[in-house]
């Protein structure tokens, strides 16, 4: 899990807790006086929303969504898988010949590959920091194969 994921979820936990405790508090005064019903089921949404979104950044640290596990090789065919991040995923991942990768766009939590070296490809959200998804995909190819994949740091 990378600096900005964890920040996220501990962000994402102190809001859950504040807003729990607020909708315990409203419940109460609910409950003693005539109070917002409204108050009492706001509070208690956010609140579940944000430990449901503390939760999927737990399941990503645990080594459900790693790096090694979302890019791999078998033989001439190199296979990436994103983490489902933007309300969608592709299960079986894209499969490309080693040959066909020209550029690869890394940064934090995102890889870019080009293919054929015309400018199309494909974009992946990663949980990984931009020189373990490098190290990882350097890993998995031969020197040769290195030399024609050109490797761009994105900021």
């Amino acid at each position: 899990m990378t600096k900005n994921q964890r920040l996220k979820q501990k962000a994402l936990f102190a809001l859950g807790v504040l807003t729990g405790l607020t909708a315990l508090y409203r419940m109460y005064d609910y409950m003693m006086a005539d109070g917002q019903l409204l108050g009492v089921f706001s509070m208690s949404v956010l609140s579940i929303s944000s430990f449901y979104w503390v939760n999927r950044y737990q399941k990503m640290g645990k080594g459900d969504y790693t790096v090694d596990k979302l890019i791999t090789r078998d033989q001439d065919k190199m296979t990436f898988k994103g983490i489902p991040a933007g309300g969608y995923v592709t299960e079986k991942g894209i499969e490309l010949d080693v040959n066909r990768l020209s550029i690869l766009g890394i940064r934090e939590d995102y890889l870019s590959v080009i293919i054929d070296g015309n400018g199309n490809g494909y974009d992946f959200i990663l949980a990984g920091d931009g020189q373990a998804i490098e190290s990882h995909i350097r890993s998995l190819l031969s020197e040769k194969e290195q030399e024609n994949i050109t490797f761009k740091r994105i900021k």
